[in-house]
């Protein structure tokens, strides 16, 4: 129990009529964990810079000390015999056990709680002027503005790596006090085409719908154009709209998201194909919904769920273009615990007319050099499954929390133009398997990287490359 000054006690209360039997005088020192055995109450009590086992008669209302050693002990549970408790170590939490002996429990003569409270060499706290300090406190009228909504509008806090195939990315993100406005700083790598990309975004979501806007610098873009490839860089312009739903009922966790944004867009080829420089317009539009259950911490994925995702674009202005993406995910439980069994698959088309090409981010079969072909359908099996848990560090800096594995098979057919006319159709199959480690970086960041290995069934027709490809994947978070 705790009195209205703060000071704690332990009580015996009649149910019937309230009343109530304290077993031990009023102290700042806390009480926990009370446990009864017959007629003795044992807890922990805190008593100078430890805390200690104690126990109480009820009968007799005298009390004992049960031990005064090792660092602080608590949640004693006892039988006629033995005694149990948990006990703070070098090594951690430890549940320890000893001869319930109550010939060898030290009494206390007063019934008090020995030690007091430790001031840590504070000296505040040994002042008099300390004590009932906030009635002191004077009761004056404040007035009352408005909070500046700009304050620390850009408020970076945290550093992110995230991979959505094809695209690597990094981003610094941001979130002002008033959780209104979002802004990231991002670096993005795209495996299909191999360019660079560098951004700035802002969300600002006291409105609804959100209001998105940003700007985009691409380096190196590529593209297939009659059996030749073209490069060129890319600035982008864009602002929108996002209407997010949060479906979420009981352990079924489901988030439905719709956004259209207008980019200002705005190609820059070198040397003798700058000609082909020009600027458009052209909307973006995307509906994403994901839905799964609520996953333990040694899951690897969620046992059951799902995501698709269709992204719509088509120029408005200049030139004319459309590219139509879906992807989807469905989360299946594995043959044991913690195993998990994915089935994906993906769908992309270009316009037949199209005078510019759209950044491609089509998951492509893994292991190959991707191109934006004008059709791509893609199917994807993974199976992952943990390896061992090392539970282990290395020099203070990198935690190993978890070793595990997923083996693949992707299935991509492609179709693409060789000459104005004619129409190539190529399959593009590979299988192997992946080892990832998830691991906890200066014990704040968690990270997960791989190696992953790829035999291709199909000629690589636009890399040129051997059946047996080894890659390192990059830090990554999933779903």
């Amino acid at each position: 129990m705790r009195n209205t000054e703060g000071k704690m006690s332990l009580a015996i209360i009649d149910i019937k009529t309230g009343n109530a039997k304290y077993l031990l005088p009023f102290s700042y020192q806390p009480v926990a964990f009370p446990a009864v055995q017959g007629d003795m109450i044992y807890f922990s009590a805190t008593t100078g810079m430890n805390d200690r086992l104690f126990a109480v008669n009820a009968t007799n209302g005298k009390l004992y000390a049960i031990d005064n050693t090792g660092i602080s002990k608590y949640q004693p549970t006892a039988t006629a015999n033995k005694l149990a408790w948990v006990e703070f170590t070098a090594f951690g939490y430890q549940l320890k056990q000893a001869n319930n002996n109550a010939a060898q429990w030290t009494a206390l003569p007063d019934n008090s709680i020995p030690g007091g409270l430790p001031d840590f060499n504070v000296s505040a706290l040994k002042r008099d002027s300390a004590t009932n300090l906030l009635a002191e406190v004077p009761n004056k009228p404040l007035p009352v503005t408005k909070y500046n909504k700009s304050y620390h509008l850009f408020n970076f806090h945290s550093l992110v790596p995230d991979f959505s195939d094809p695209n690597y990315t990094v981003t610094l993100q941001g979130e002002n006090v008033l959780n209104t406005f979002q802004s990231q700083l991002l670096f993005n790598y795209n495996r299909d085409e191999g360019y660079k990309e560098i951004g700035v975004d802002a969300v600002y979501g006291a409105w609804f719908p959100y209001i998105s806007a940003g700007f985009d610098y691409t380096l190196d873009r590529r593209a297939l154009y009659k059996t030749t490839n073209i490069y060129w860089n890319e600035s982008d312009i864009h602002g929108g709209l996002q209407l997010p739903f949060n479906l979420s009922s009981g352990k079924q966790l489901t988030g439905l998201s719709i956004s259209s944004s207008l980019h200002y867009s705005r190609t820059m080829f070198s040397g003798l194909q700058s000609i082909l420089n020009q600027a458009y317009m052209y909307l973006n539009n995307t509906i994403s919904f994901a839905s799964h259950v609520q996953q333990a911490k040694q899951n690897i994925y969620p046992r059951f769920g799902e995501s698709i995702t269709l992204n719509y674009k088509t120029a408005i202005t200049n030139v004319t273009a459309s590219q139509l993406l879906a992807t989807g995910s469905l989360y299946l439980p594995g043959l044991f615990s913690n195993h998990n069994f994915i089935i994906s698959g993906a769908h992309q088309e270009k316009g037949a007319d199209n005078v510019i090409s759209f950044s491609n981010d089509f998951p492509f079969s893994r292991g190959y050099t991707a191109e934006n072909l004008y059709t791509m359908n893609k199917i994807g099996v993974d199976y992952h499954f943990p390896i061992a848990y090392p539970d282990a560090g290395i020099a203070n800096t990198v935690y190993f929390l978890r070793i595990r594995a997923a083996a693949f098979f992707d299935y991509t057919q492609g179709s693409f133009f060789l000459t104005n006319k004619d129409l190539y159709k190529s399959n593009f199959r590979s299988a192997g398997a992946t080892l990832y480690f998830d691991t906890k970086w200066f014990n704040q960041q968690p990270l997960t990287f791989g190696v992953r290995y790829s035999y291709l069934l199909d000629q690589d027709l636009f890399g040129a490359v051997g059946p047996h490809v080894i890659e390192l994947v990059l830090p990554v978070s999933f779903f």
